[in-house]
């Protein structure tokens, strides 16, 4: 009995070849290719296998079947294929199957699923996962926080389904911070706080973000320096101000001493008064000025008489001199005042006797 049933497997064996030899050939001589993956990161999708029985005519088949459009089939003689342009759709889901051809035979083929999509991705179907790398990131330290910033994902892949909100979420220990930010922003900046016990101490930011359903992460090191104290607005502003006015005082007082100098030299003499019908008030016979301080006193631009009276030094001093006695200082202007007296009370005596003498030779010549 099982004599005659291995030969009736036989002759059916015999008459399906006899009919179908193509079908059985093909199965039985192309092996397929094995070891089929996918590297797919930042949009850039490679297409990966292996084959064990290399011939002369051997080719593969690489048909790419998305979920929300047509499929489209490309050949090769290599053992890889870049995909990247019949997979631009981040958003879809991706079935790839490679058949390998040799001659009129083929293999069977060899599936794989991709996708960058949260909202497709199944860890039961999708063996290999897609990801996208989260922007550069630049971080700079300040008092209390960590500013960082970066370029909107739109701006580094141009790829159209990016043109929207890019959410993302900033965490250290137990410390987050959540901001999001659109293409059309030059970058997106946030501040992190953080503790003052991290100073001196380098910190890990872990960086998250979430754009048209997928998903980037990074990872940021920031160092914080010791913090050195820094002069504030209003101290800054402060000293400014009153830097300021102390040099306007100044200023103000060296003008005022040449006013004082050159408005006290002595009238012309009382007979030449008479001359031209006008009455001089005598000058005191003294030349030096500080003894004409002694019996004058000096308002509203006239040099009054006081007579009996001798003026203290104390009363000749302006506003300002007087401060600067009662603080105990004496000031730059002081010294300059002192030298400044020197050299005007010998100019004074000077102009003094020209005057004079110009006005004997005016009186000869009548």
């Amino acid at each position: 009995m099982e004599v005659e049933v291995q030969i009736m497997a036989g002759e059916i064996i015999t008459w399906l070849s006899a009919r179908f030899p193509l079908t059985l050939g093909l199965t039985l001589a192309v092996p397929s290719p094995t070891n089929v993956s996918v590297v797919c990161h930042n949009f850039v999708n490679v297409l990966y296998w292996n084959y064990s029985n290399p011939t002369e005519q051997l080719k593969f088949s690489v048909n790419i079947d998305p979920y929300m459009s047509e499929s489209q089939t490309a050949d090769t003689f290599q053992t890889y294929l870049d995909i990247s342009s019949y997979s631009r759709d981040a958003s879809d889901d991706y079935s790839v199957s490679v058949t390998a051809h040799d001659g009129q035979e083929k293999s069977k083929s060899v599936s794989i699923t991709f996708t960058y999509s949260k909202d497709f991705f199944d860890e039961s179907k999708h063996k290999y996962k897609c990801s996208l790398d989260f922007p550069p990131v630049n971080a700079s330290v300040h008092k209390d926080t960590i500013e960082v910033s970066f370029q909107h994902p739109f701006l580094l892949h141009k790829q159209s389904i990016l043109n929207e909100e890019f959410g993302y979420t900033i965490t250290h220990n137990e410390q987050k911070v959540s901001n999001s930010c659109f293409e059309d922003e030059d970058l997106c900046i946030v501040d992190f706080p953080f503790n003052q016990s991290a100073t001196g101490e380098c910190v890990q930011l872990k960086f998250e973000g979430e754009i048209a359903g997928i998903l980037s992460y990074t990872y940021r090191n920031v160092c914080v320096p010791q913090q050195t104290p820094e002069t504030s607005q209003a101290g800054l502003l402060a000293a400014l101000l009153g830097g300021g006015t102390v040099m306007l005082f100044i200023f103000m007082g060296i003008v005022w001493l040449f006013w004082r100098k050159w408005s006290k030299i002595p009238p012309k003499p009382e007979f030449l008064g008479h001359r031209i019908g006008v009455h001089w008030v005598q000058p005191s016979r003294t030349t030096h000025w500080e003894e004409d301080y002694n019996h004058t006193s000096y308002t509203g631009g006239e040099l009054k008489n006081l007579p009996g009276r001798k003026m203290k030094k104390s009363e000749m001093l302006m506003p300002w001199q007087k401060v600067f006695r009662m603080c105990g200082i004496r000031s730059v202007i002081s010294i300059f005042q002192e030298g400044l007296d020197r050299h005007l009370s010998a100019f004074t005596r000077k102009v003094y006797m020209a005057t004079i003498a110009a006005s004997h030779d005016t009186i000869d010549a009548d």
